[in-house]
């Protein structure tokens, strides 16, 4: 999640993927207890996914609490440890996610 990259452009002109890296560094920056992201991935390419999914994975296991709005949950796979599936209106509450394939729990599988 590096910045430095870019030193002298104004973030207007990031890319998105850009945009996403700098908006998640500047709420981590005060080391909110709690942190809501509405799709993070967003404008990623999978070594930006796999670098977010790192990052929330370890600002996690610091005791943080991070809340994930997402529909690609393929692409945030190993990140929750508890989940919340919202299909067709009905939301279903997942505790224990060890083996379990994200993607599946929105197919009902």
């Amino acid at each position: 999640f590096l910045l430095n990259r870019h030193n002298g452009r104004k973030a207007k002109d990031y890319s998105t993927g850009m945009k996403e890296r700098l908006e998640l560094c500047l709420a981590l920056v005060p080391h909110p207890r709690f942190l809501f992201l509405d799709e993070p991935q967003n404008g990623l390419d999978p070594d930006g996914i796999a670098s977010l999914s790192e990052t929330l994975r370890a600002y996690r296991d610091r005791g943080n609490c991070v809340v994930i709005s997402t529909h690609l949950l393929h692409e945030i796979q190993g990140v929750p440890d508890e989940c919340i599936v919202i299909r067709h209106g009905r939301a279903a509450q997942f505790t224990d996610l060890t083996g379990v394939n994200l993607a599946d729990l929105y197919q009902g599988r």
